[in-house]
């Protein structure tokens, strides 16, 4: 119970917090994020990508910085959760398409520090809508079948867009729009785009825009999601607010399976709902112009509990200092700032509710390693529940797993690895008990 006790104790102290907050100087910067679905590292030309053109993601990484060791959950629901309340998922989760109702969200966090916040497109976070998570206005899309003729809830009223209307379009319309008309105020546009998710249809720039659902326009909706993007700093660009802007973009997991993307390095298949690579690694590019310098790279490792606390840096918002968040600012690093980088990263696959879609033995990793739960990591050493352990630079795919004559350095790692990993709870026994 001690972890829904500091998580109620951050819900109290997140609301004091923000009362102090509503003075709001008038250099903080706008925010815009950005998250691509099913859409890993290797989609991104600026990471080494080779199949798919995405000059707009591209430019906004030359301009600002681009990070190599972003990782995400592997699955969708698990990363927005964690990404949106700074927490790990054993603290919060509950099930999939669900945010529990009582969660603070970085949508309070910069409402209550006097931003005019807005969330746009995907939601499937269950039947509180964005506007009880901190968003004054939103558009989302209800579950269906195509990315065209979507129906859309915007700010509680629900339409049919015309079968000819392309969703993603109407989404990044709406974006633009609230960036226009809050142009003179600090704001925060939360943009999780539905692209690429399935299903594989046309977009309008296809060679054949009446063609639907078929793997072959994966790589047609890479380009219009990298033309959704254009659009936003286009938007940004044009009403003078790039300067003061954070534009953050990234990906909320890996790449549908079975999809192959060439890069400079070989084939990357995509591995969408495994602990792999393949299934984790996510791209993340970050422009603030005057303040992160263009072309920076970055092997610092990211994961999605530190979207919290580096908005909360942007913004120039005090966290509860009293709550255990699992994030760490990361803008500090790329600004010249002197934080120290994350050691590790804690990666889980759902573990309240595993996919039941995924056969027995396949879930969460490669087959070499069987159906786990959870791991930790950093660049090169991955550590699994069961004690697999990975030299991720000589084996990316987890193919040998390293058990007898460690060198040094492995055995360094590995104990270093064990003893992170030991903080966290018997995710199975805790899956017992909540049934």
């Amino acid at each position: 119970m001690r972890w829904q006790i500091h998580v109620l104790a951050f819900c109290a102290a997140l609301a004091i917090g923000g009362l102090t907050n509503l003075s709001l100087a008038a250099d903080r910067p706008n925010i815009v994020l950005i998250m691509a679905d099913d859409f890993g590292y290797e989609c991104v030309g600026a990471n080494g990508g080779l199949s798919y053109a995405t000059p707009n993601i591209d430019r906004i990484a030359k301009d600002g910085a681009r990070f190599t060791h972003c990782y995400a959950q592997p699955l969708c629901t698990p990363t927005r959760v964690q990404l949106m309340t700074g927490l790990y998922n054993f603290r919060n989760y509950t099930r999939f398409s669900e945010l529990a109702s009582d969660q603070r969200t970085f949508g309070h966090l910069l409402k209550d520090a006097g931003y005019a916040t807005c969330f746009a497109h995907k939601w499937q976070l269950g039947k509180n809508r964005p506007d009880h998570f901190g968003f004054d206005e939103y558009a989302i899309h209800s579950p269906g079948r195509s990315h065209w003729g979507m129906k859309v809830i915007k700010n509680g009223t629900t339409t049919e867009l015309p079968t000819e209307n392309y969703g993603p379009d109407y989404f990044t319309d709406f974006a633009c729009d609230f960036i226009t008309r809050h142009k003179d105020e600090p704001f925060f546009v939360y943009f999780p785009i539905w692209l690429t998710h399935e299903p594989f249809d046309a977009t309008p720039d296809s060679d054949d825009p009446s063609g639907r659902q078929d793997r072959k326009h994966f790589g047609d909706m890479i380009e219009y999601l990298d033309k959704c993007v254009g659009r936003v700093d286009e938007t940004l660009a044009k009403l003078d607010l790039s300067d003061n802007t954070l534009f953050i973009f990234t990906g909320d997991n890996g790449t549908v399976k079975g999809i192959e993307s060439k890069t400079d390095s070989g084939i990357v298949v995509g591995g969408k709902s495994r602990l792999t690579n393949a299934g984790t690694h996510v791209p993340l590019v970050v422009k603030w112009p005057d303040h992160v310098p263009p072309g920076t790279q970055s092997a610092d490792l990211v994961d999605f509990t530190d979207f919290v606390p580096t908005l909360a840096e942007a913004a120039d918002v005090s966290l509860p200092q009293t709550i255990p968040f699992d994030g760490q600012n990361f803008l500090t690093r790329i600004t010249g700032g002197q934080a120290e980088p994350r050691k590790w990263i804690y990666l889980s696959l759902d573990p309240r509710k595993p996919d039941k879609r995924l056969p027995p033995g396949k879930r969460g990793s490669s087959p070499t390693v069987g159906p786990v739960d959870w791991c930790v990591r950093n660049q090169r050493w991955k550590l699994y529940q069961n004690g697999t352990f990975f030299d991720l630079q000589a084996d990316p795919l987890e193919e040998h797993s390293i058990t007898n004559d460690l060198t040094p350095e492995a055995q360094a790692a590995k104990e270093f690895l064990a003893s992170t990993l030991s903080r966290f709870p018997d995710l199975k026994k805790r899956q017992r008990k909540s049934k």
